[in-house]
């Protein structure tokens, strides 16, 4: 997934939510895995503030999912290839975040 280099310019955040089918998620930079994540709901969200140090380096992320599988261990952490399609990863919203001042 490749975003602008000035996504987090000027913004507190952003916010991605994704809808998707399997057993894991995992999000890449480069060769770097920078979040690894277990499907719980059928949705994943990303506050990109979170990987703001990555995304200067290099503003394309790398999304790997993998399948659920009978056992329930996922085929990522086992090296076996993945057929293409076999799961649905799909970006649902984008949101600005923005931070309010508060008074206590």
């Amino acid at each position: 997934m490749r975003l602008p280099e000035n996504i987090l310019e000027n913004r507190f955040d952003v916010r991605l939510e994704f809808d998707f089918e399997g057993l894991n998620l995992q999000v890449f930079s480069g060769t770097t895995l920078i979040n690894d994540y277990f499907n719980i709901d059928g949705r994943f969200v990303m506050y990109l503030r979170d990987y703001a140090e990555y995304l200067r380096k290099n503003p394309v992320l790398t999304l790997r999912s993998a399948p659920k599988t009978r056992f329930g261990v996922s085929n990522v952490y086992n090296e076996i290839p993945i057929p293409l399609h076999s799961n649905v990863l799909t970006l649902r919203h984008a949101w600005e975040v923005t931070k309010t001042q508060q008074t206590l």
